[in-house]
């Protein structure tokens, strides 16, 4: 897991967070990231692991 530290060295400098701010923002990407990970994975025999259509680029087959 990423430190405090880290997070807000790939923050703005712009932006003034506290540490509980940051926190709550990591803890929230994490989160995100899992349920990501899990939706693409949850099927694995499947075929696609674009079931939402949010993976696609122009010109290119889903061949995952």
């Amino acid at each position: 897991m990423l430190t405090i530290e880290q997070c807000r060295a790939a923050l703005s400098t712009e932006i003034e967070l506290s540490d509980t701010e940051i926190e709550s923002i990591r803890d929230t990407l994490y989160t995100s990231a899992e349920i990501a990970f899990e939706v693409y994975w949850s099927d694995s025999n499947a075929g696609s692991k674009n079931p939402l259509g949010l993976l696609q680029s122009f010109g290119s087959v889903d061949t995952v």
